[in-house]
């Protein structure tokens, strides 16, 4: 993820980006702030605004704080020509977290805000903010009659949506947000459980959710609850895959994790396990579906499932 990166890198992030000239795009907004002392900035507070409000509304984002770019065209990027490091940093995200419940409505997921500090004594530095999607209504800007609007980020630009947008948004229901998990466990009696399950962290129902995974086959059949699905038994099911679903187009709440099954491999099977372990996956619920990989590293099975270097079950250490 963008955020994940710009903190991992820290300074390095924009000690590169003047050099390499960078640009806005839809995921990531730059910005120059205008706060003095202990009030945040009418700029500040309206681009804030801006952000909060656009990148809800569309597909999420990161909003820079201490980049000057400006736009070289109309209807151009802007283009990253400088720095000007924040003063007070500590400060400015106290601020900027503290003026969110006035500047939309309604609430949102409180975004997360990591300072990037050039030095931390003095209290300098540059401040990323990740603002995530919203599955809820739309996100209103609230700060004044004249500033009072629902923003989309679209291209590099946060934009007014339009009536038709906003009809979209206002009858669509929330929407979940699944995941698939995967795991194992060692049992006393030397057999590897895997688990598979599937959790929503969405503000929606998941309404007849499911998975499919290939790329990968147990060559066992899942100890499964009862009524999930499971593809027939066929030759070639690593490449056609397995289908697991939630019995008589069960549900899962928003915050909630559903257990689809577990599978247990035998001694003699650990041996035949590959490293890594990858899982392609389709998630699916009424309404919406995600595609994705899971990827188990070789070193999380050594500590979990007490293998050595070539695979080898092992026993247990005190």
């Amino acid at each position: 993820m963008l955020y994940d990166r710009i903190v991992a890198e820290g300074r390095e992030y924009f000690n590169k980006l003047k050099v390499d000239e960078d640009t806005e795009s839809s995921l990531l907004d730059f910005k120059l702030s205008d706060t003095v002392g202990n009030k945040l900035g009418s700029a500040d507070r309206k681009n804030f605004a801006r952000a909060l409000s656009g990148f809800s509304n569309g597909q999420g984002g990161v909003l820079v704080w201490g980049v000057d770019a400006p736009s070289p065209k109309r209807d151009e990027p802007d283009v990253v020509k400088g720095l000007k490091e924040i003063e007070k940093l500590t400060n400015f995200k106290g601020l900027l977290e503290k003026a969110i419940p006035d500047l939309v409505s309604p609430g949102i997921e409180m975004p997360l805000l990591e300072p990037i500090y050039t030095d931390k004594d003095k209290d300098t530095g540059f401040l990323a903010v990740y603002i995530g999607k919203s599955d809820g209504l739309p996100v209103h800007v609230r700060i004044s009659k004249e500033m009072s609007d629902f923003f989309i980020r679209l291209g590099w630009s946060f934009l007014p949506m339009d009536y038709s947008m906003l009809a979209d948004r206002f009858g669509r229901r929330p929407q979940p947000r699944l995941e698939v998990v995967v795991w194992f466990e060692k049992q006393q009696d030397e057999t590897v459980v895997i688990s598979l399950g599937i959790m929503n962290d969405g503000r929606g129902i998941a309404r007849s959710a499911g998975v499919r995974l290939w790329g990968f086959y147990i060559p066992l059949g899942m100890e499964a609850r009862p009524s999930m699905l499971l593809a027939p038994g066929a030759s070639d099911r690593k490449s056609r895959g397995q289908t697991f679903c939630l019995p008589d187009n069960g549900t899962i709440p928003p915050g909630m994790f559903y257990l689809l099954g577990r599978s247990q491999i035998l001694p003699a099977h650990l041996n035949n396990l590959t490293f890594p372990m990858t899982f392609q996956y389709l998630v699916f619920a009424d309404g919406c579906s995600t595609e994705g990989e899971i990827t188990v590293e070789s070193a999380y099975l050594y500590k979990t499932l007490w293998l050595d270097k070539n695979g080898v079950s092992q026993p247990a250490s005190d």
